[in-house]
């Protein structure tokens, strides 16, 4: 996503004590795919990204009332003994490709962004923590010093609040799903805003994922839906698609609209052979690095690897001493060898999570 000609890419995510993520720190690349077992976190994570997303675009509120994926009594991270903590964070950080009207830039660097999302429990309910919710930004000022500028994250008319927008935006988990209520009516006005170039490439995408598609569309009428031409049978919603196409077709939508996509479990419902296609495609539709998706297939790891398509892989642990009380820890680790000065646990080894995954 662009905003004034900026292109904004995050580089890092920090989640501590939302769900089961009780300290989780990951680095991300233009095109980043999660790895790890059922229940490792990867869902979570997408959803502590969304919540950002959300509250910046609507407000803090709306963006805990709009699903049950944000109820009061699941969003903080239980202890192993079930003790529910009272605090969670999310921190995201980025950069801004060039810099605005708003942060010149000096001619060594680009404004550095950080977004952090703080809710606390009070009482039964939860709230934004204002205090330490805020929005930042590291840049050069004309005589080359670095100047610090900080605003409160429900600032949201201000440039600075419109680049942190631009960061997160398009990162909705919800967004790719068609059978989320609502989102029928989003895919067609995409289909409807996209240009020829952009619906000619996208009608390529989706002929490639759904068998028999020959063309793509948004329904007229009062309530729009996107439709899909299949030969020899004619124009169907994406409802008479299974599961895995109407994903793929509308992950393809949003990333031929937006060049940003957020996709939780490729392989869901399709093969893993499926799962590449539709990832090689999004990596091509989302060339800015605006794509961040996740898997459990063990062959498509393999693929990914072997492709050295960047990959981070989650592995949950119960952790405690110190006189702290235990508690489930997400760690994640980029998969690829072992250098010669790295620990074992710097990184995961290909082969390790690919027979992490089969079990």
């Amino acid at each position: 996503m662009t905003h004034n000609g900026e292109l904004a890419l995050i580089t890092s995510v920090h989640v501590s004590g939302f769900k089961s993520l009780f300290d989780l720190r990951l680095d991300l690349q233009p095109h980043t795919v999660v790895t790890g077992r059922s229940g490792s976190g990867k869902t979570h994570l997408l959803e502590a990204v969304t919540l950002v997303q959300r509250a910046l675009a609507w407000g803090i509120d709306e963006a805990l009332g709009y699903s049950t994926r944000y109820a009061p009594d699941t969003l903080l991270h239980r202890t192993s003994s079930g003790h529910q903590i009272e605090t969670a964070g999310i921190r995201i950080e980025g950069t801004v490709s060039r810099p605005s009207d708003a942060f010149p830039g000096g001619p060594d660097g680009s404004p550095n962004l950080t977004i952090q999302l703080v809710i606390r429990r009070t009482g039964h309910t939860i709230g934004l923590d204002r205090q330490y919710s805020t929005i930042s930004a590291q840049h050069h000022g004309p005589g080359g010093q670095l100047a610090p500028t900080t605003i409160s994250l429900e600032d949201a008319d201000t440039p600075l609040a419109k680049l942190a927008f631009d960061l997160v935006s398009g990162f909705d988990l919800d967004a790719a799903d068609p059978d989320v209520p609502g989102n029928s009516l989003g895919l067609a006005n995409r289909l409807h805003w996209m240009s020829g170039h952009d619906h000619t490439v996208l009608r390529a995408h989706v002929a490639a994922l759904v068998a028999d598609a020959m063309d793509i569309r948004a329904s007229e009428g009062p309530v729009s839906h996107p439709e899909i031409l299949i030969r020899n049978v004619g124009w169907l919603p994406l409802a008479a698609l299974s599961r895995f196409e109407r994903t793929a077709t509308a992950a393809l939508i949003i990333g031929a609209a937006d060049g940003s996509v957020c996709v939780d479990d490729l392989a869901a419902s399709g093969s893993p052979e499926r799962a590449l296609a539709l990832h090689h495609r999004l990596s091509h539709l989302c060339a800015g690095g605006r794509y961040l998706a996740t898997t459990s297939s063990a062959h498509v790891a393999s693929e990914l690897v072997s492709a050295q398509t960047p990959l981070v892989h989650l592995d949950a642990a119960t952790r405690g001493g110190g006189g702290l009380e235990a508690a489930r820890s997400v760690h994640a680790r980029p998969v690829r060898e072992r250098q010669l000065t790295e620990d074992c646990g710097d990184v995961a080894s290909p082969r390790a999570v690919v027979r992490t995954l089969s079990r």
